[in-house]
């Protein structure tokens, strides 16, 4: 998936990083995107934000010109400030009608598909085979989060929802809840960076959707709606340059180097 005058609203607890891109555009605004912590996509430490999705939004500010603000918010109140115009632009967003309301989804997508896989503690990958399992198990799954359609509308599965995924984790291991399901480079990230990837393992029921695919999205009350087909040139541009698996590449590579520090 950039202006000069930030937005006046106050969010406390917001993480914010400015990216000074000496700005081409008349409108003298910044572009704001916002995401939650969702690794390797979006990375969220105490000193900045990073991340394949921000290396990619970067890149498209810088091409365009545009000065960029970055900031951290929970996944549903990042969706409800995109709502109400109060940032402009998200990543890794799954196409919905509700969604569709208030977003324009931005062209081409840059991931063609997703995997979900459902996760349970070391030991007990019996306990979950099939998709008819679920119905039996206690599912802990983020808040506002899209995994996909059969899942999401399921209302006859029993899911205990929380703010942030590493929260799940602890439910996990502590026998809260059965299973987690998450995207897979999502979630195989986390386990290692938070300590939990000998206690937690995947199961084998994956559903890798290939219509699933993954957006950066403007808001329609964002400034720079006048703006929508330069960002979906310059979008497509990094896309057929293959820049996107680049950038995915180079940091999994860095964070491997991390690791193994």
């Amino acid at each position: 998936m950039k202006l000069l005058l930030m937005k006046k609203f106050i969010i406390p607890t917001l993480f914010l990083s400015i990216f000074c891109l000496e700005s081409n555009s008349s409108h003298g605004q910044e572009l704001i995107f916002a995401s939650a912590h969702f690794p390797p996509w979006v990375v969220v430490d105490e000193e900045e934000v990073g991340g394949v999705d921000v290396e990619i939004i970067k890149e498209v500010a810088q091409r365009l010109g545009i000065k960029l603000v970055i900031l951290d918010c929970p996944w549903k109140r990042c969706l409800r400030m995109m709502q109400d115009g109060q940032i402009d632009i998200m990543s890794s967003l799954f196409k919905r009608p509700d969604r569709e309301q208030f977003m324009h989804f931005i062209e081409p997508p840059y991931l063609e598909e997703s995997t979900t896989v459902f996760y349970v503690t070391k030991g007990n990958q019996h306990i979950l085979n099939k998709y008819s399992d679920l119905y039996k198990l206690e599912v802990g799954i983020t808040r506002g989060v899209s995994y996909f359609p059969k899942f999401d509308n399921d209302t006859q599965i029993k899911k205990t929802e929380l703010v942030k995924a590493p929260q799940l984790l602890n439910m996990l291991v502590e026998k809260r809840i059965d299973t987690v399901p998450a995207e897979e480079s999502y979630f195989d990230y986390t386990l290692v960076m938070e300590g939990f990837s000998e206690q937690i393992e995947k199961t084998k029921l994956k559903v890798t959707n290939k219509k699933e695919k993954t957006y950066f999205a403007l808001s329609k009350k964002s400034s720079f709606v006048e703006q929508l087909p330069q960002l979906q040139d310059t979008l497509d541009e990094i896309v057929k340059e293959g820049l996107i698996q680049s950038i995915y590449n180079n940091y999994l590579e860095r964070l491997r180097t991390q690791i193994k520090k």
